[in-house]
């Protein structure tokens, strides 16, 4: 043992055993030289915990420094520094187009419209961003931009996508806008692939023969929406429009097939609209979304929106809130699936729409998606059900009298009203859940008897009634 704790030990030894002494003892007390001794016991124990705490500083720091050394000794042999650039690239585009995050504009949400934030990682990371053309396709033009006052910057950017297709957006019309609007047009309108307008007043003529998507948005509440600056673009298939608009002026699109409308309240104008644009593509249409953005009840009962057209090549179309009633408006024989969401409870015209749409070629439908739909009662909705015998696959979010729904699909008996639909093999219920409330209670019994009652192929009055092979829900068998 060296010298100098042999020392300490033996002072601390002395303080040991003088500590021990009972010095509360009546006619017990320290000699004076008893009690210099401890004094200097004391200032020495002082100084020796002095330097044991400066002891214990020091070795915390160098700790503290061996784990940031650690730290960055693992960063720098991370197995992802080792990663190919070409694994790097695709999850740089699994992120910028999966959960690229989101940025609050005036009010509204917008992508954000920097270059992509993993070219200012690190150098090896910029190499891999740079060398990834599709991380640069998605251009976006805000207010006030002055790109259009340095149009080398421009070609740089555009040269970073080499000669994939780009996706344009136009989120302001002011003049600046507008000005790198035109600028982006001159140098590479040839590669769009897409547009997206928040406005389109006082736009050039285009020259896009490729373009294949258009979508108006009117966010900046144009009067009219003017696409004839679009004329070249004979290819456009996928249509979206806002109808808040006094007028719509459409090219003679030759090819559409995928047709968005976006109502606000639903009102004779917007119906107007509707109907113009659906008519302009009536002979290629396959897919009809029509949306309703507006909160005001609007009287529809009496409404006989527009005249009857005829969509021969509508497969698909989707309903929102309000704009339902275009059911009463268009022939579709060779219609597969309907979906119809937000049907308010105070307004029964869904209910008899969906059950009495004689236009419509309902026996061909295969699919039927039914979200918030309130039916008054469950006859109405097996009225609705009888007229869609070929049924195959039910969509169900949140619609009244679901409890008595469910036992309906599972009477597979002959009861009072069974609803067999022998051809249905897919089923998605989601509702709302509320814990030991008993109607969740009688839900999730019901589910049961649904599931035993349709988990195989069965014979049922001489028709053959098919098993659910696919059945997705949020209830649960268990309590």
């Amino acid at each position: 043992m060296p010298p100098e704790e042999e020392t300490a030990r033996h002072n601390l030894q002395q303080a040991v055993e003088i500590s021990g002494l009972s010095l509360q003892r009546h006619g017990l007390y320290p000699c004076p030289s008893q009690k210099t001794e401890i004094q200097n016991i004391i200032g020495e124990l002082g100084s020796d915990i002095c330097a044991i705490d400066e002891a214990i500083c020091r070795l915390h720091a160098l700790r503290n420094d061996l784990v940031e050394q650690r730290a960055a000794s693992r960063s720098v042999i991370s197995p992802i520094r080792t990663l190919p650039s070409e694994l790097l690239s695709e999850i740089f585009l699994f992120v910028e187009l999966r959960i690229y995050p989101m940025v609050l504009t005036n009010g509204r949400l917008f992508h954000r419209v920097e270059p992509p934030a993993f070219a200012c990682v690190c150098l090896e990371w910029r190499r891999a961003a740079l060398g990834t053309p599709a991380l640069w396709t998605d251009i976006h033009i805000n207010a006030a931009t002055r790109v259009h006052e340095n149009s080398t910057f421009m070609i740089n950017y555009l040269a970073r996508s080499a000669s994939l297709p780009l996706q344009v957006h136009l989120h302001a019309g002011d003049i600046r806008a507008r000005a790198a609007f035109s600028l982006l047009a001159r140098l590479s309108q040839l590669r769009w692939e897409s547009l997206t307008l928040d406005a389109c007043e006082r736009l050039e003529p285009l020259d896009t023969p490729n373009l294949s998507a258009v979508h108006v948005t009117n966010d900046c509440s144009s009067d009219d929406i003017d696409l004839m600056f679009l004329t070249g673009a004979s290819l456009v298939r996928n249509l979206s429009l806002a109808l808040d608009v006094g007028n719509i002026i459409l090219p003679p699109w030759p090819v559409i097939s995928t047709l968005k409308l976006t109502m606000v309240g639903a009102d004779d104008t917007e119906f107007s609209h509707a109907n113009k644009v659906i008519n302009s593509c009536r002979q290629t249409l396959e897919y009809l979304v029509v949306a309703d953005n507006g909160d005001d009840p609007i009287n529809t009962a009496n409404s006989n929106r527009g005249k009857p057209v005829e969509l021969p090549a509508l497969v698909s179309i989707d309903l929102d809130n309000y704009t339902y009633a275009m059911m009463r408006t268009i022939i579709a024989p060779n219609l597969r699936s309907i979906a119809l969401r937000r049907c308010p409870a105070h307004d029964d015209l869904g209910e008899y729409v969906l059950a009495d749409s004689g236009l419509m070629a309902m026996q061909s439908v295969r699919c039927l998606t039914l979200v918030d739909f309130d039916f008054a009662s469950l006859e109405r909705l097996l009225e609705a059900l009888d007229g869609l015998p070929n049924l195959e696959r039910i969509n169900v979010v949140d619609i009244l009298c679901g409890n008595k729904f469910l036992r309906a699909l599972a009477d597979l008996g002959g009861g009072e009203r069974p609803l067999r639909l022998p051809k249905l093999t897919s089923l998605s219920l989601f509702f709302r859940l509320m814990v030991g409330v008993t109607k969740d209670r009688e839900r999730r019994q019901a589910l049961t008897e649904l599931m035993l009652a349709r988990r195989a192929d069965c014979v049922v009055n001489g028709v053959l009634v098919k098993g659910l092979k696919e059945l997705t829900t949020n209830l649960s068998k268990d309590g």
